[in-house]
């Protein structure tokens, strides 16, 4: 998917709260404390965001934003199958991760900012932070 497609479907978000964005589209967030110690920060099962107990808001917030952004970009009711298993899981990680970056700065003005630097205030972690700017600069 290019960025432009993710573009699209982040403007047709009304709303900057993510709670209100996933109570609009019926997916309700469950706190794990069993996830918090797995390797796995969330995952979206059905209408479920399942996500560890213990991040922090900025980046609970970052990973809440990428599991709507597999649901808005990915799901589709009549497949079951895990991102995590799929032979595009790099593709599919990316694009939510792109979808999440940009939700997050949707009211920004990008243009000479230092898209790692960025990231990484808004509690990304540098590794993915890198990866974002990485998809960026390919779809340029």
């Amino acid at each position: 998917m290019k960025i432009e497609e993710i573009k699209k479907v982040v403007q047709t978000i009304n709303s900057s709260n993510i709670y209100e964005l996933l109570k609009e589209n019926n997916l309700n967030v469950v706190y794990s404390d069993i996830l918090n110690k797995r390797k796995l920060d969330a995952t979206l099962f059905e209408n479920i965001i399942l996500i560890k107990s213990n991040l922090t808001p900025e980046y609970e917030q970052f990973i809440l934003y990428h599991e709507l952004g597999h649901f808005l970009l990915h799901f589709q009711s009549e497949e079951r199958y895990s991102f995590y298993l799929s032979k595009y899981k790099n593709r599919i990680e990316n694009e939510a991760n792109i979808f999440s970056f940009l939700c997050l700065t949707r009211d920004m003005d990008l243009t000479n900012t230092n898209i790692i630097e960025l990231s990484v205030q808004l509690g990304i972690p540098s590794k993915i932070a890198s990866k974002i700017y990485e998809y960026m600069l390919l779809s340029l």
